[in-house]
């Protein structure tokens, strides 16, 4: 009878200890869905921060009376004042510690709890996708047959296409059949045959599928989108120039800003650069609708590392702030969570 007892303490002791790993299991999922929800809510929060931030740029003109955005804007530079934790900072990256606290020892405190890093990207200062030629897609994917897939992705069918649906591309893969339409998103260029990682980073990063109708930012344009553009590089030289002033590229206080498009540009650039590129084709160039000194469509990242418990959620949005249906001042047309 005892031997029998102590047997059945034993399978109840092992049945307490199984149950009480299971729940302590559980316990701890739980605590992970629970800062992972957390972290997510505070992600979302930063991207309505930005929107805000955003709209107040939009409707408060510049010191001078102006309306243009530049590099150094509100929504693009974020100062030491506005920003509770640059340890971990560049000055295009808004960090907020949370919860948001006065004192600082008291921000110390809450900046290891968690962190929402908020960066602003402007998409009207990168090549428009969904009109590129293969000439201006080639300075950035430097094979031409890449440039011309591109191309042959969004433009209408022709002959040359019949075909591509018809072949197998690897074994085991489905043949790739072109959209033929412009393209929405810019995971639809993972579908070209051919694309790498690196070659879509630098797509992403100099092209957008966002910006169809709006014109280039001249005062945010990169560089290599000028070229792209057919720029002769000593035009590029003299933009830059006067754009990034006397302190550099990576200060913003002494900066030249465009803060009219079409006639004023080849006016700013002969008035503080010297240089009148009236009647030249680059001077033609910048006449055109094809350039502007506003944005109108911005990518929004927030980014959520929670330390206690451990816990990161990142949100991409992109942005309008003009467009929008009914009197919404922005508005989101594609988002996306992980």
């Amino acid at each position: 009878m005892l031997v029998l007892t102590l047997w059945l303490v034993a399978i109840l002791s092992m049945l307490a200890i199984a149950i009480a790993r299971h729940l302590s299991l559980e316990v701890r999922l739980t605590k992970y869905r629970v800062a992972r929800e957390q972290a997510r809510a505070l992600a979302r929060s930063g991207i309505y921060m930005a929107m805000l931030r955003l709209e107040d740029d939009a409707e408060e003109p510049e010191s001078d009376g102006g309306t243009y955005d530049w590099l150094g804007d509100d929504w693009a530079l974020f100062t030491q004042e506005a920003t509770e934790d640059t340890s971990e900072s560049t000055s295009s990256v808004w960090t907020v510690a949370y919860p948001d606290q006065s004192s600082l020892s008291e921000l110390a405190e809450a900046a290891a709890k968690a962190t929402v890093r908020i960066q602003i990207v402007d998409e009207s200062g990168k090549l428009r996708l969904n009109s590129a030629t293969v000439q201006e897609l080639l300075p950035i994917v430097v094979e031409e047959t890449m440039a011309q897939a591109i191309v042959d992705a969004i433009d209408e069918q022709d002959p040359s296409e019949e075909d591509l649906g018809e072949g197998i591309l690897d074994e085991g893969q489905a043949p790739y059949i072109p959209k033929n339409a412009a393209l929405v998103v810019p995971e639809e260029l993972m579908e070209i045959p051919g694309m790498t990682s690196s070659l879509y980073a630098r797509l992403r990063a100099q092209t957008s599928p966002y910006n169809t109708n709006d014109p280039i930012n001249i005062n945010t344009v990169s560089l290599e989108v000028l070229q792209a553009i057919g720029l002769k590089p000593e035009t590029i030289q003299l933009i830059a120039q006067f754009r990034e002033g006397v302190d550099g590229p990576d200060f913003h206080e002494l900066d030249g800003i465009f803060k009219e498009a079409q006639l004023m540009i080849l006016e700013t650039l002969r008035d503080e650069e010297g240089v009148d590129l009236t009647g030249t084709d680059d001077g033609n160039a910048l006449l055109s609708e094809l350039f502007s000194v506003t944005t109108n469509v911005f990518t929004v990242t927030s980014e959520v590392v929670l330390k206690q418990p451990a816990a990161r959620f990142r949100i991409e949005a992109v942005v309008r702030r003009e467009g929008c249906e009914g009197e919404v001042p922005t508005c989101i047309v594609d988002w996306r969570e992980g």
